[in-house]
């Protein structure tokens, strides 16, 4: 689908390609499905970044300025440096597939059981 959706996942507006489940409305950006739990990224050079869910927190994403609310990376090493960055903001090359994706429940971040497909 190439229309405008809200992520289900960073809940951040997208347009475009996203993941999307036609029998329940669940839209994520292609960012937000198939980011890796923990990265390393020339944006934060000294520590490596854990992504986490955070629904209805309000820290600042330090790319767009905007509220993380919902998946985001945020600094390994905690409270100390607070980093935090949307994992769409990340832009993480995702693996791209013709074939549905199943989202898998890691770590609870994603509450979400029916295929989905890249549209």
């Amino acid at each position: 689908m190439t229309a405008d959706f809200n992520c289900d996942g960073c809940n951040t507006g997208g347009s475009g390609v996203r993941y999307h489940c036609s029998a329940c409305d669940f839209d994520l950006h292609e960012q937000c499905a198939t980011a890796p739990n923990r990265i390393a990224t020339s944006i934060h050079p000294h520590h490596h970044l854990v992504l986490i869910n955070r629904p209805g927190d309000s820290h600042v994403c330090h790319v767009c300025k905007g509220v993380t609310n919902g998946l985001c990376y945020t600094c390994e090493i905690g409270p100390a440096c607070e980093f935090n960055v949307h994992a769409i903001c990340i832009q993480v090359p995702a693996l791209t597939s013709d074939k549905p994706l199943t989202l898998a429940n890691n770590n609870n971040m994603i509450n979400h059981n029916q295929p989905v497909s890249l549209c």
